[in-house]
């Protein structure tokens, strides 16, 4: 009976610490990848999304440094983003053209967006 315990127990936790392995820890923190511009002029700023063609508008509402940082991505977007890197561009407009593109590679880790590549910053 003492063998039957100690392997139920063992099995036990071998169950628990691999369900562990699979489930991200996630902060509450919001993490919001941004880039820093000399703001100067900038009328109109937005990401797109390059494998679908869609357009991004993030709010400066979520930053946290004012003045001279424009947001590319934030956690609200962690649902729809994989595992794997997918290109973004962000692009601002002064004097009715885009004079600012900048490329990045962005994924999650199903708690938060995580800059892989690019000039940006992560603040949360």
């Amino acid at each position: 009976m003492r063998k039957a315990s100690t392997y139920g127990y063992l099995l036990f936790i071998l169950t628990m610490s691999s369900c562990e392995d699979m489930l991200p820890a996630c902060t509450d923190e919001w993490r919001t990848i941004t880039i820093n511009l000399d703001q100067s002029g900038i009328e109109d700023y937005y990401t797109l999304r390059l494998n679908t063609g869609d357009t991004i508008r993030i709010g400066m509402d979520n930053i946290i440094s004012e003045g001279t940082s424009f947001p590319v991505l934030d956690d609200g977007f962690k649902d729809i983003l994989g595992k794997d890197p997918e290109p973004f561009r962000f692009e601002a407009v002064k004097e009715g053209e885009i004079r600012i593109r900048q490329n990045f590679l962005i994924k999650s880790d199903g708690c938060h967006v995580i800059l892989v590549q690019g000039p940006g910053n992560s603040f949360g």
